[in-house]
């Protein structure tokens, strides 16, 4: 029996690792399934180097290529997903496997990937990427070394400036417009972090995570004074999972920033340009849930506009936060309660 679930690859010039994200979460989710083999994406074919973070083979597409030609292959679409925001991923995959009548062959390879479908589908695979992030090389060097970075009280704000290969960015107070894969204006982000300083009264650190040039960086480093992972190797990992442990995120628009605010439990910053606007609701997409009355006064994610001003009710629940998890009161760490 050989049964094979498989990211798809996305070209020769490869995706950065938000994307591939989607894919490996969707192959798990498939596997598991199916009871089929999962395989990790062809990270040899990625430019981006991710079979050294990784600990695989640079060849590892060759086999892949062999599997897609030596077993029948069943390639997963969005068309075959058709499912609302919230639906399970795993259901779509068993209409598929009926429809392919799967569970009657022995030998198969299913690939799937896109970024179709939203992060709330692939929930199931969350403590599985966040494994496979853990194991992967220099990760835990690396978290362990910001431990020591930021003091146990401090609230942590972990910044993300993406650049790379994104489109340069579109300046302060131009017309709005959401546009995924492009630079944020740096100006944002320094007002955002000056914002947020000057409201604060609980001790705070900022986070940098970035792959922009110092140079570039200066004016934000100027006024956060962060801790910064520059001179970390292979941290794209530790990236990602320490931005996903902090207090608060301010993200770019990137799925990158997207997977660290899935990851988290905790709010998270967007850039107000960057969404689609309607007369009652904001959003990423445009498509997904209607707006929840219930929740709206309250979202996890958190719009600041251009002028960078961060809402008071924010800062609040932060610094309760920040104030509940003091260790002189928290029994875990040699603390002591009040008695009711």
């Amino acid at each position: 029996m050989r049964r094979i679930s498989m990211p798809e690859t996305t070209g020769r010039r490869g995706a950065g690792l938000g994307n591939e994200l989607n894919a490996w979460a969707k192959a798990f989710i498939a596997g598991r399934v199916l009871g089929a083999r999962v395989l990790h994406p062809a990270w040899g074919l990625n430019p981006r180097g991710y079979s050294r973070q990784f600990g695989t083979s640079r060849l590892d597409y060759a086999a892949h290529g062999v599997l897609r030609a030596g077993l029948p292959t069943f390639r997963m679409t969005e068309s075959d997903f058709a499912g609302a925001y919230d639906q399970d991923f795993a259901q779509s995959v068993e209409r598929f496997a009926q429809r392919h009548a799967l569970r009657e062959r022995s030998r198969f390879l299913v690939l799937v990937g896109g970024m179709w479908g939203g992060m709330g589908i692939l929930r199931e695979a969350y403590p599985f990427l966040r494994s496979q992030l853990l194991q992967a090389r220099n990760t835990v060097d690396n978290l362990a070394e910001l431990e020591t970075a930021v003091a146990p009280h401090e609230l942590r704000i972990a910044v993300h400036v993406r650049r790379g290969d994104f489109r340069a960015a579109r300046p302060v107070d131009a017309p709005p417009g959401p546009s995924f894969n492009s630079a944020l204006p740096l100006e944002w982000y320094v007002r955002v972090c000056r914002s947020l300083a000057q409201q604060l009264s609980v001790p705070h650190r900022f986070l940098l995570f970035s792959d922009a040039s110092p140079a570039e960086l200066a004016p934000l480093v100027e006024v956060a004074d962060p801790v910064t992972t520059a001179h970390q190797k292979l941290n794209i990992c530790s990236d990602l999972l320490a931005m996903a442990d902090a207090d608060l995120l301010v993200t770019s628009c990137s799925s990158f920033s997207t997977w660290a605010a899935a990851l988290s439990g905790s709010p998270y910053i967007w850039h107000a340009s960057n969404l689609f606007s309607s007369d009652r609701s904001m959003r990423i997409w445009d498509h997904g849930a209607p707006l929840d009355k219930a929740a709206a006064d309250a979202p996890r994610g958190v719009v600041v506009d251009d002028s960078g001003v961060v809402p008071s009710t924010l800062v609040a629940t932060l610094e309760a936060g920040q104030r509940s998890r003091g260790w002189a009161n928290d029994l875990v760490f040699y603390g002591a309660v009040p008695k009711s």
